[in-house]
């Protein structure tokens, strides 16, 4: 019983006579500035469903654009066109993005990691076909796929960890129907 009573009195004595307040001990455990607020997971999760129609547009509209190429039938100089107005519809959805990036922290750093750098690997690939289409030759096909793949694995990385963050499964093109980013393998669908 001895030995309880000195050790209560050896702790409580650490915190007495120093006026300084005691530095934060860095336990592993989560503190408070570390938590989302349902309100603000579940605004963050709305504001991107909210653009999902339009990443779902620009995919269909893509894919026309490519079928269009593949087919022969529309000249090349209408086929740059339509990209290039896709491309102008992917910098209206990056100007949306950014009017949506979130106050916390941690939804903002995946939000410019992911949302963000989704649209612009989009658009790269789009400007790549673009110059692809005005210079033959200038450009390998890999590069327009590497550009939409990256932008198709930001999405997916988006939705697994914001799932791991609110602790339920997320899946932004379930409703909208569409997949993703246009997944497909686009070296067997160009001529370059």
């Amino acid at each position: 019983m001895r030995k309880w009573v000195i050790i209560v009195a050896s702790v409580y004595a650490v915190g007495c006579g120093d006026s300084a307040p005691l530095a934060p001990v860095n336990d592993g455990s989560p503190s408070v500035a570390n938590f989302i607020l349902l309100t603000e997971y579940d605004g963050y999760l709305a504001d991107v469903q909210s653009t999902i129609p339009n990443v779902n547009i620009m995919i269909g509209e893509f894919s026309a654009i490519v079928a269009d190429f593949n087919s022969g039938f529309v000249p090349l100089y209408w086929v740059g066109e339509y990209t290039k107005n896709l491309i102008k519809r992917v910098v209206e959805m990056q100007a949306r993005g950014q009017q949506i990036r979130p106050q916390h922290p941690e939804l903002l750093k995946l939000h410019l990691e992911e949302y963000e750098a989704a649209l612009e690997d989009f658009r790269t690939g789009f400007s790549i076909f673009v110059q692809a289409i005005e210079q033959p030759g200038s450009v390998a096909t890999e590069g327009i796929n590497d550009s939409i793949v990256a932008g198709n694995v930001h999405l997916i990385r988006l939705q697994i960890l914001l799932g791991d963050l609110g602790g339920r499964p997320v899946d932004f093109f379930a409703q909208g129907g569409g997949g993703g980013g246009g997944n497909e393998n686009l070296d067997d669908e160009f001529g370059f």
